[in-house]
């Protein structure tokens, strides 16, 4: 310790607040930054999840009214209406997913981008082969075509909703508001899924198909799961923070799908076509209704999705905030050690040094020196001041003990020369003496 300047006290000080503040910043900064990341993949599984879920959506319609349209023999040069609408969203909808999904870093991302690739390449050779063979008479179909086209959308189906999860988990950590919005879309996706499946049965025996074997076992069945997954998504809601318009939506689809109006339609529908009876409605009047019924739970799941793209955008938003702040403060940080660090060498250590170099030349005896700083009014200034003044004593009393010199030294050089006088005259007079006694002597 007795070995360390004040200069080096001062930096070092300063090096060290310096040092920290700007380690501080910078772990701030690079959290803020892994946040943001971290955002921009959550944003990206969300924007995924969208595509997906409305791809998936209109693939299954997409695959019930193909598989009917190929069982029946008629020839369409033109898609039926309904059909070309699903068409014209589901495919779109899997090639923006495809290409969101691409720009998500999480776990074999690419193995799952290529096989999805591959069954989207498919799909669209599928629909130009359909297409094609719905223009012929049904006897020169492929016979094999209808089950290819349920069994490949069926897998390209279970692929998106493999691939759904997988996303989902990848971001799982991330955020647990953003986790709770897709298990809530996720259920709402349950909810129709099982509900269209309820309504296939009731539109498949409408258009002419056969009704599966113990089918009110199997309505019950698929009722009763996507009851069960509403359920669950008003449980799931009940903890959360909504906006107003995600419960309007919410109670909106409980209202027209599960409302007792709709639900004893669809019992009272399925039961008459188990009867034998006439249905009071035909296949082109229950298809369009049940799938406004069902769009209501897709709402839900949009309303959802939106939620979460918007969670998500302020989430970006904050982090990216959060980390220019950081930025900048570590900028300022820097900037401000280094300017510390000069200024203590401009105005400390420097008029120090030069403080010292004039008290050696004050020591040797050169009182002409011009002392730094004595305009100063902090401790530098109070301290070269105080030099001055010992300066100005030491040369008053370097030239007063001159003056003294001086003056002893005449006095000294006039007491010799008098006593040289004395004496000159002292033996003058003895020489005046002795002349006279010899004189007197001669005359004797």
């Amino acid at each position: 310790m007795p070995r360390i300047t004040v200069s080096l006290l001062l930096k070092a000080v300063i090096l060290t607040l310096s040092a920290t503040t700007i380690v501080v910043l910078s772990l701030s900064a690079w959290s803020s930054w892994n946040r943001q990341a971290a955002v921009r993949r959550i944003a990206g599984v969300v924007e995924t999840s969208a595509s997906f879920f409305t791809a998936m959506n209109y693939l299954r319609s997409d695959r019930t009214t193909t598989v009917r349209e190929l069982g029946l023999d008629k020839v369409n040069t033109q898609l039926h209406p309904q059909l070309r609408q699903y068409r014209d969203l589901d495919l779109p909808a899997l090639k923006a997913g495809l290409a969101s999904m691409a720009t998500v870093d999480f776990p074999g991302r690419e193995t799952a981008v290529a096989n999805l690739d591959k069954a989207v390449k498919r799909l669209e050779a599928l629909h130009q082969e359909t297409a094609a063979a719905m223009a012929q008479p049904k006897a020169s179909r492929k016979a094999t075509l209808a089950k290819e086209y349920f069994d490949d959308t069926t897998a390209l189906i279970e692929l998106i909703d493999k691939l759904g999860s997988q996303l989902t988990t990848a971001v799982k950590l991330d955020d647990a508001y953003i986790d709770q919005l897709l298990q809530i879309k996720q259920l709402a996706w349950l909810a129709r899924q099982n509900g269209g499946e309820a309504s296939a049965m009731i539109s498949n025996r409408l258009a002419g198909q056969p009704l599966p074997a113990d089918p009110i076992s199997r309505y019950w069945n698929f009722v009763g799961k996507a009851e069960g997954a509403f359920g669950n998504i008003e449980d799931a809601t009940s903890g959360l923070t909504l906006p107003a318009r995600f419960h309007e939506t919410l109670a909106t689809a409980k209202r027209e799908f599960l409302g007792p109006e709709y639900t004893e339609l669809r019992l009272k529908t399925l039961k008459a076509l188990i009867a034998g009876e006439q249905a009071s409605m035909t296949v082109n009047e229950w298809s369009p209704m049940t799938n406004g019924k069902l769009g209501h739970l897709l709402n839900v799941a949009d309303a959802a999705l939106n939620v979460a793209k918007d969670h998500a955008e302020a989430q970006r938003s904050a982090a990216l905030t959060s980390f220019w702040v950081a930025t900048s403060l570590l900028i300022v940080a820097v900037l401000f050690g280094v300017g510390m660090m000069l200024l203590v060498t401009r105005r400390v250590t420097n008029p120090l040094r030069s403080i010292q170099q004039a008290m050696l030349k004050v020591a040797e005896g050169d009182f002409s020196v011009v002392l730094p700083g004595l305009e100063r009014k902090d401790e530098i200034g109070d301290v070269s001041n105080a030099v001055e003044k010992f300066k100005v004593l030491a040369d008053e009393k370097a030239r007063r003990e001159a003056a003294e010199a001086t003056a002893r030294m005449k006095t000294e050089s006039e007491q010799r020369a008098e006593a040289r006088r004395l004496e000159a005259e002292h033996q003058e007079a003895e020489a005046r003496a002795q002349a006279k006694i010899a004189e007197e002597q001669g005359r004797a």
